[in-house]
């Protein structure tokens, strides 16, 4: 049970992260002083931004996104692969690294360099070794590209297209192809990729065709951004029926949208 002065600070907390535009509650956060701290919830322990949507969720519920985290240990079992494409702060890294074990292999692919101490920070308080960082963004090609950061409370939404109305920070990252991810780490095959990389999942999921073809992938967990996708022109409907041509049929038990290898 919560004491007072819990209630009150989470109720701040809820207060600035609803502020918009977002840049604002970033910006009182600080003048507040209000930094990560470790909280302790089921999953692991976890450095997070209280003023943040993973760190409300976790100081409210003690979990984030439980139809994903059902995902990931549905399809993985000790000895298998997880390569999380679009890894934010390595929630579900953390979840997979100790659902496959220490046999196991997850790949953590977040081109956010503002990241890389609160990555690194999850995986240390939770004693994960059996893991790689991928400092690159996934799209259909090698190159260098535009990174949009969204403020920090809500770090997930950063992008290589900009999903908000007003200016965001930019980092310049490195883009490269799942297939080259696969070919770098030598992974012949992966149980689970989970991908949530804000509208750039038409080129990530095109761009590395073959990997789907060969069925390389068990199971896709795939979030699609429809409206970023119809911005830029793409067909989010293209990304299911090449899915479908692939061999990949819609998990209808899953509670989240799981596409897995037919054969």
């Amino acid at each position: 049970m919560k004491h007072g002065g819990d209630q009150m600070n989470l109720y701040v907390y809820e207060l600035l992260a609803r502020l918009r535009p977002a840049p604002l509650g970033s910006a009182l956060k600080r003048v507040l002083g209000i930094g990560r701290r470790p909280v302790a919830t089921p999953e692991g322990t976890f450095w997070i931004d209280p003023v943040s949507n993973l760190g409300l969720c976790l100081l409210r519920n003690g979990e984030y996104e439980p139809a994903m985290t059902r995902t990931v240990k549905r399809y993985l079992c000790p000895g298998g692969t997880f390569v999380d494409v679009g890894a934010n702060e390595g929630y579900f890294g953390v979840i997979a690294a100790k659902t496959i074990g220490p046999s196991g292999r997850v790949v953590l692919v977040e081109p956010q360099t503002r990241l890389r101490p609160v990555l690194a920070e999850n995986l240390r308080l939770n004693d994960i070794a059996n893991f790689v960082v991928e400092e690159s963004a996934i799209s259909d090609t090698a190159g260098t590209h535009t990174l949009h950061l969204a403020p920090d409370v809500n770090t997930g939404a950063s992008g290589l297209s900009r999903g908000t109305r007003y200016r965001l920070r930019t980092q310049q990252v490195r883009t490269t192809t799942l297939s080259e991810v696969f070919a770098k780490h030598g992974i012949d095959r992966a149980e689970l990729v989970k991908m949530d990389i804000e509208g750039y999942e038409y080129e990530a999921v095109f761009g590395s065709a073959d990997l789907f073809r060969s069925r390389r992938l068990r199971a896709l967990a795939l979030e699609v951004h429809p409206s970023l996708l119809l911005r830029r022109g793409k067909d989010p409907a293209a990304i299911h029926q090449f899915l479908a041509r692939c061999g990949y049929a819609a998990d209808p038990n899953a509670d989240n949208p799981v596409f897995v290898a037919t054969d």
